[in-house]
């Protein structure tokens, strides 16, 4: 059974890791090998996952990289630092 948070958020990454990749004018396979060259394990294949929202491949350390790759801070798209724990 699938978690409707988990599917949801994963969407809504994948949707932003691909607006930020076109900000770039980047195709998935210059992200790839600009992965790569930096040492940063990333392919084609998990940057197509994450871009169509597969929680499997939504692991913290994969959008650290995908954001390394284009010079991303991650921080940027995962705001923890911004979260209230009195909101809760």
């Amino acid at each position: 059974m699938k978690n409707k948070w988990v599917t949801s958020l994963s969407r809504e990454m994948g949707g932003l890791l691909i607006r930020l990749r076109h900000k770039r004018d980047w195709s998935q396979e210059v992200l790839a090998f600009t992965a790569q060259e930096q040492g940063l394990s990333l392919s084609r294949s998990t940057i197509q996952r994450m871009e169509r929202g597969d929680p499997g491949s939504m692991s913290l350390e994969n959008i650290c990289f995908y954001c390394s790759a284009l010079g991303v801070n991650p921080r940027r798209v995962l705001p923890v630092h911004q979260f209230d724990i009195e909101d809760v």
